[in-house]
């Protein structure tokens, strides 16, 4: 079946996050869906991305984003996931606490090196306009004034292939 079919939203979120879950090698290894509190945060969270520290120690979040017409992201929660890499990327109590409650989610952060980054995942859906989808939410991650640029480029936005 196409992805394109499915009718509900959340069901090809569910099915591509479980193919880029199989296709990384993330199924014994990430977590998906920790529910996240953080002071800075604009709300709680459950972001819908898939949460791994690799061998080289980053912490990866896969946020995959299928069919998404003309790049609409929620844009808060870009914001937050900047916050949550410049809290992880620097010293200090804030980043002690983030790291337990990532912890206290599944998320084995052993041997976690303080480098962060955000892949965004875009995937045909619906729509199948991936690259428009790819250019949209790049030019979304460039322009948010809200995030330090030198977290920007720590935010990744990639095309299945």
């Amino acid at each position: 079946m196409r992805l394109s079919k499915i009718e509900n939203h959340g069901s090809r979120g569910a099915i591509c996050e479980a193919y880029i879950a199989t296709k990384k090698n993330l199924t014994n290894t990430g977590v998906a869906h920790p529910q996240i509190e953080c002071p800075s945060f604009s709300k709680k969270r459950i972001p819908d991305g898939i949460f791994h520290v690799d061998a080289q120690g980053k912490l990866v979040i896969y946020d995959v984003k299928p069919g998404y017409v003309n790049g609409q992201i929620d844009v808060e929660q870009l914001e937050d996931y900047a916050k949550m890499i410049e809290i992880l990327s620097t010293e200090g109590l804030n980043r002690t606490k983030l790291i337990n409650k990532l912890k206290e989610k599944g998320i084995n952060m052993d041997g976690f090196s303080g480098e962060v980054e955000v892949q965004y995942i875009v995937m045909p859906g619906k729509t199948n306009q991936v690259n428009d989808a790819v250019t949209a939410i790049e030019k979304k991650v460039k322009n948010q004034k809200t995030i330090d640029p030198n977290f920007r480029e720590k935010i990744i936005v990639e095309k299945m292939k």
